[in-house]
C-alpha cells in the first residue's frame, strides 16, 4: 500500500518476509520510478537483513533511479501507522527536497546545512561527545543508535565512521519533537560525592538511602527489581522544558550506601529519579505531538520517527499503539522510521524517548 495518499513528493513502500529481494521488490513498486537528481530515499531494514543493506540499497537503486540513500538496520522498523517488531520487514520512504539541499553528513554540520539526521554506531564509546561535537554551533540532529550488529547506509559510503546520515540545508523545512517514556518520581538532588560512574551521596547524604526513600519500601527491600523499572534522569541545563536524560542504574553497593548509575558524574552535577510509565509516555507522546501541530501552518509532507526499543509494544501495546497515536495526531501523513538503542535529538544523546521529524 502506499500511504503517500496527499503528496507524491514523499512516498512511502513497505514489504514483509524473509527474502529481502522479493521485499525490495514489493517497496520499489510502491515508490515508483524517480530519475530526479534532488530525490532522497530512507530505508530502515530488520536487524536480519544488517549485513545486506548495501545490496538492498543497490537493488532499490536499480528499481527506482533514486540514487542516494540513508538509514539503517533496526530490531524494528516503523511505515504508516505499524510498527514491524521482531519480525523481518523492509520500509522505505522516497523524498522529494529542493536542489543541492542534502550532503552527506561528516564530522561536524555544514554551516550551510545545520540540520542533520543520522545513524549512531553503538560501539563507539564516546558517542556522546561525537553527538555533541557533530552539533556544535546552532546544529540540530535527529536519528538513533544502531545495535552493536546492526548496520547503516549513508548518502554516499561512510565506512567506519560512528556517524553516518544526511546533513539538510534550510531550504528543507523541518520541526521536530521529543517524548519522554519515563517519569519523575522525586525531587532533583545535587551530587555531593562520586567517582566517575558510582555517586556516593546525594544532598550530603548516601545516595542509597535517598533512593530507597524515593521507590518505596518494596523496592527498597528488593533492589534487584528496579532494574528495568527505575531508572537515573539528569535534568537539561538550561531546558525550560524541563527536559532530561534518562540513564540505567548499573548496580548497589549496600554497605557503602552507593549506587552504580551509566553516566559520568562530578560534584555539583543534579541528580533525580525516574520509572518507566505507560501512562507518562502516552501522555507526553500527546504532549508532544500537540505542540508540534500548533507550531504548523499547514499540514506535513512527510515524517520521521525514531522510538527506543523499549518502547513501542514493550510499553505502548502491541498492537502499533505508539505509532497509532502519532498518526491520530498528525493525520496519515507518509512516514518512516526504526526502534533505536540510543535516540538522538538535537545534541544530546537520549533512551526511552520518541523523536520526530515533520518534513514541511
Amino acid at each position: 500500500m502506499n500511504l503517500a495518499t496527499h503528496d507524491t513528493a514523499f512516498r512511502v513502500g513497505q514489504a514483509t518476509g524473509r527474502d529481502w529481494r522479493a521485499c525490495a521488490a514489493a517497496c520499489a513498486e510502491q515508490l515508483g520510478a524517480d530519475s530526479s537528481e534532488h530525490a532522497l530515499g530512507f530505508l530502515y531494514a530488520s536487524d536480519l537483513w544488517a549485513a545486506e543493506l548495501d545490496d538492498i540499497v543497490e537493488f532499490l537503486r536499480g528499481r527506482t533511479g533514486i540514487r542516494r540513500w540513508t538509514g539503517a538496520s533496526g530490531h524494528g522498523v516503523i511505515a504508516g501507522d505499524r510498527e514491524f517488531f521482531g519480525e523481518p520487514a523492509l520500509v522505505a520512504m522516497a523524498a522529494e527536497l529542493p536542489p543541492g539541499s542534502f550532503a552527506p553528513i561528516g564530522a561536524a554540520l555544514p554551516p550551510d546545512m545545520p540540520f542533520g539526521i543520522v545513524h549512531g554506531d553503538a560501539r563507539a564509546g564516546d558517542l556522546d561527545a561525537l553527538i555533541a561535537e557533530s552539533a556544535r554551533g546552532d546544529g540540530y540532529l535527529v536519528g538513533g543508535v544502531i545495535l552493536p550488529d546492526g548496520g547503516r547506509i549513508g548518502v554516499s559510503r561512510n565506512e567506519g565512521v560512528a556517524l553516518t546520515g544526511v546533513a539538510l540545508s534550510p531550504d528543507v523545512a523541518v520541526a521536530t519533537g521529543l517524548s519522554q517514556g519515563c517519569a519523575p518520581i522525586g525531587p532533583v538532588h545535587e551530587v555531593t560525592n562520586c567517582s566517575d560512574y558510582v555517586v556516593a551521596s546525594l544532598d550530603g547524604r548516601p545516595a542509597l538511602d535517598v533512593f530507597k526513600e524515593e521507590v518505596g519500601e518494596v523496592l527498597s527491600r528488593r533492589l534487584e527489581q528496579a532494574n528495568g523499572y527505575i531508572f537515573a534522569a539528569l535534568p537539561v541545563s538550561g531546558s525550560d522544558t524541563g527536559d532530561y536524560l534518562v540513564r540505567n542504574l548499573l548496580g548497589f553497593d549496600a554497605e557503602h550506601g552507593m549506587i552504580g548509575i551509566g553516566a559520568e558524574f562530578q560534584r555539583g552535577d543534579r541528580l533525580m529519579f525516574c520509572r518507566r510509565d505507560r501512562a507518562a509516555a502516552i501522555s507526553d507522546l500527546d504532549r508532544m505531538t500537540a505542540i508540534l501541530k500548533r507550531r504548523l501552518d499547514r499540514p506535513p509532507r512527510g515524517a520521521l520517527y525514531v522510538s527506543c526499543l523499549a518502547r513501542g509494544p514493550n510499553l505502548f501495546g502491541a498492537d502499533s499503539d505508539e505509532i497509532r497515536q502519532v498518526q491520530k495526531a498528525l493525520g496519515p501523513v507518509p512516514l518512516v522510521g526504526f526502534f533505536a538503542n540510543g535516540e538522538i535529538c538535537h545534541d544530546r544523546l537520549y533512551t526511552y524517548t520518541g523523536v520526530l521529524t515533520l518534513f514541511l
